[in-house]
């Protein structure tokens, strides 16, 4: 895909008007990407940058896609494209209340790629699934080194529990250092889950936040249970607990535009139509890898006792632990909640402190 002009990212401080740079984008611009939503049918700005951009392309258009959010009527359509030949087209819709990896959304996103690149959707979607496919047999591949790992831990304490019982004089120092051990091996999983949540999502948004004009918290919801690793299950039910009792629009995703090469998302809450301040939450879903290694621990006798539920819990007191720790100064800004009662419960003390 060619670049792409976007006026939040790529409008600059300059002397002439900016409506110079948005006209001179919209000459230069192959295709016109149109999000039609109720703010931007009433927009006369909107209404404006279609009409010229349709006067600049002999009146095509064909040019033009529509991309509705959440639905399509009366309210959404602009007025420039009402009784003209794109209503008969079918319009990718996206749906706010859905994450952004959806299937819906990425038909949508999908759509929007075959249409401009005019290649048919079904090649199109097929390439997309074969490379989703290789990037499945990769995590497999990098869960196995991590089960790797852990079977060397695991054999290096047979052996340590071997030697000692060769050594019977010594058995009280061993068997300190295997209880040592032991708890390393608890932590090896976890802490590889912590590096890459801290380094690639947590560090870059906390910098990004703290330079703006606002105090802020993330509140991040933990898994303690197989069913909790569900990731749009976690989120749909939160969406669905904070409008019964907080009386919130929506629970909607935000890009930020971080220190990482496509920036990072991250969800807030809306209510009454504007983004409720300070206020940013996040569910850890690079944790979703916590039940295939809970599952292998079961494997061995030692976890026999314990269900996958346990083992869950058990990384998951880990993993708070370890990314506060890496935080250090910054765990200020983080508050981890195990239920979404917990996470109202919080969310009401911090709304009554303001």
């Amino acid at each position: 895909m060619r670049t792409v002009f976007l006026d939040t990212k790529d409008l600059q401080v300059e002397e002439r008007p900016f409506t110079d740079r948005i006209k001179n984008a919209l000459e230069t611009s192959r295709f016109l990407i149109l999000i039609s939503s109720k703010n931007s049918a009433k927009s006369t700005f909107v209404d404006r940058e279609v009409r010229y951009f349709l006067e600049t392309h002999n009146n095509n258009y064909s040019l033009v896609i529509p991309m509705f959010i959440d639905e399509v009527n009366e309210d959404t359509i602009p007025p420039v494209l009402q009784n003209t030949t794109i209503m008969n087209r079918h319009f990718p819709i996206y749906d706010t209340l859905l994450d952004e990896k959806s299937e819906g959304n990425k038909y949508c996103f999908l759509q929007i790629a075959a249409y401009m690149l005019g290649v048919n959707f079904s090649e199109l979607y097929n390439r997309y699934e074969a490379f989703n496919r290789r990037k499945k047999r990769r995590e497999r591949l990098r869960y196995g080194i991590v089960v790797a790992m852990l079977l060397l831990v695991i054999l290096s304490l047979g052996l340590l529990y071997m030697k000692s019982k060769e050594n019977e004089h010594n058995l009280k120092e061993l068997n300190q250092k295997n209880e040592k051990l032991i708890e390393f091996e608890r932590d090896v999983f976890p802490a590889a889950v912590v590096f890459g949540y801290e380094e690639n999502f947590l560090r870059p948004v906390i910098n990004f936040l703290k330079d703006r004009p606002e105090n802020f918290k993330i509140y991040v919801l933990m898994p303690t249970s197989n069913r909790d690793l569900q990731h749009q299950d976690r989120v749909t039910d939160l969406n669905r607990a904070l409008r019964m009792q907080l009386g919130i629009d929506s629970l909607v995703v935000e890009h930020l535009n971080t220190a990482t090469r496509r920036g990072s998302h991250i969800h807030r809450m809306k209510k009454d139509g504007a983004y409720v301040p300070d206020v940013y939450i996040d569910f850890a879903s690079t944790t979703t890898s916590f039940y295939h290694i809970a599952e292998y621990k079961k494997q061995n006798v030692a976890y026999e006792d314990f269900n996958i539920d346990d083992i869950i819990k058990q990384f998951t007191r880990s993993f708070i632990r370890q990314t506060n720790k890496r935080l250090e100064g910054d765990s200020i800004y983080m508050e981890f909640v195990t239920s979404k009662e917990e996470m109202i419960d919080r969310l009401r003390q911090n709304a009554q402190q303001q």
